[in-house]
This record gives structure tokens, sequence and C-alpha cells, in this order.
């Protein structure tokens, strides 16, 4: 179900385009945006600050732009600029004087 969340595809695995843009049709893809919302619901709530990002697509089930809002946050540049500055911030701190720990 993978092409729930793509930008490739359609439901019969054949890519479709209007402009530029790729549509998606069909009951099965319905049925499959459904269940892929769903679980982004479910693990999103489970983890608590993920639900924020779902939430806005929970009244059209938008699982692509649900998983999207999730990646822009998680793996977004304010993510990876945290953990870089967490990490300089250890390894600036962290001295070595030749002795092995016990």
């Amino acid at each position: 179900m993978s092409y729930v969340i793509d930008d490739v595809q359609d439901d019969q695995g054949v890519p479709t385009s209007d402009d530029g843009v790729v549509l998606f049709r069909g009951r099965q893809y319905k049925v499959n945006n459904n269940e892929v919302f769903q679980d982004l619901k479910m693990y999103s709530a489970s983890t608590g600050a993920g639900y924020e990002y779902v939430r806005p697509y929970d009244c059209t089930k938008d699982s692509r732009q649900a998983y999207r809002a999730l990646c822009a946050h998680y793996q977004g540049r304010q993510t990876h600029n945290s953990l870089a500055d967490a990490a300089m911030s250890t390894l600036s701190s962290t001295n070595f004087d030749g002795r092995k720990a016990a």
C-alpha cells in the first residue's frame, strides 16, 4: 500500500497525471487510503505529539498529507538542527584523559 503515500502511481500501479499532478482514484484506493490513515492516526496518537500533525487531516482522511506532515516534522530541518545541536553540545563537553573506563 505504499502507493497511498507515494506520488507515482494510481491504485492499479499506473501513473496518471493531470498537469503534473498524480491522480489517485478507485474503490481500492479509498479503502487503502483509509486504512493507512487509521494506522497513522493510531500510531501518532500513541506517541502523543505526533497526533497534532495528523489531526488536521482527520475529516478528509488524507493519509498522504498526514504522512507528509509527520515527515516534515520528524525529518525536517528543525529536527535535524536540534539533533545536530545536541550532538555538538555532547561532543564539546566530552573530555578524554587517556584512562580506560572501569
